[in-house]
C-alpha cells in the first residue's frame, strides 16, 4: 500500500500526547510523521522517520588472500543483514550464481544463519566458504531478498599467488 495518511490528536494543556500507529501488514517502505506543537513563541515543528518494512546489508565486501597451494577457509560473519523496519521481515533469502562459483578449480559457497525470518532491529550474518586449487580473482551480486524487497551484496575475492622467494646462500669451496 501507498499514499498519505492524517491523523489528528488531542494534546493535553502542556502540548504532549500520545499517538500510536499499527501499520498494515503489506505496507513497506519509509514513512514521515510531523507535529506542530503550539507555544508562546509560535508554533515547533517536530519530525521523525519510520521504516515501516527495512532491509539494510553491507553492500560492498572485498576479501584478499594470499595463495601459495591448495586453499581452503571458512570465512564467518563477511557481511550483515540487518531488518531496520517496525515489522518483521520473512522469506529471507540470498541468491547468486552458484554455476559461476563452482568450478573444477574453484568453489564458493554462501549461507546466512538465521531461521529466515528477522524481527525488527534483528541482524544476521552472511557466512562464506571457499576452496581452490588455483590464484583467482573473482566478483559476485547476491541479492538478499524478503519481504518484496531486494537489496544487492556485491562481492570481490581475490586469491593472491606468492611469488617464491629464492635464497642465495654463499659456499666455500
Amino acid at each position: 500500500e501507498s499514499g498519505n495518511f492524517r491523523y489528528s490528536v488531542l494534546t493535553d494543556i502542556n502540548g504532549h500526547f500520545d499517538f500510536g500507529f499499527l501499520p498494515p501488514v503489506n505496507l513497506i517502505g519509509q514513512a514521515s510523521a510531523a507535529a506542530l506543537h503550539p507555544s508562546m513563541n509560535g508554533f515547533k515543528d517536530s519530525q521523525v522517520s519510520i521504516y515501516f518494512a527495512g532491509l539494510r546489508v553491507d553492500k560492498y565486501i572485498t576479501i584478499e588472500e594470499d595463495f601459495d597451494g591448495n586453499f581452503s577457509k571458512v570465512y564467518t560473519n563477511i557481511g550483515n543483514i540487518q531488518n531496520n523496519g517496525a515489522l518483521p521481515l520473512s522469506n529471507l533469502t540470498i541468491a547468486y550464481d552458484e554455476k559461476a562459483l563452482t568450478t573444477q578449480d574453484l568453489n564458493i559457497s554462501l549461507t546466512v544463519n538465521s531461521s529466515f525470518s528477522l524481527e525488527p532491529g534483528e541482524s544476521v550474518s552472511l557466512s562464506m566458504s571457499v576452496s581452490s586449487v588455483r590464484a583467482a580473482s573473482i566478483y559476485f551480486s547476491i541479492a538478499v531478498s524478503a519481504n518484496r524487497l531486494t537489496e544487492r551484496i556485491h562481492l570481490r575475492f581475490k586469491l593472491k599467488q606468492l611469488k617464491p622467494l629464492l635464497v642465495a646462500t654463499p659456499t666455500t669451496v
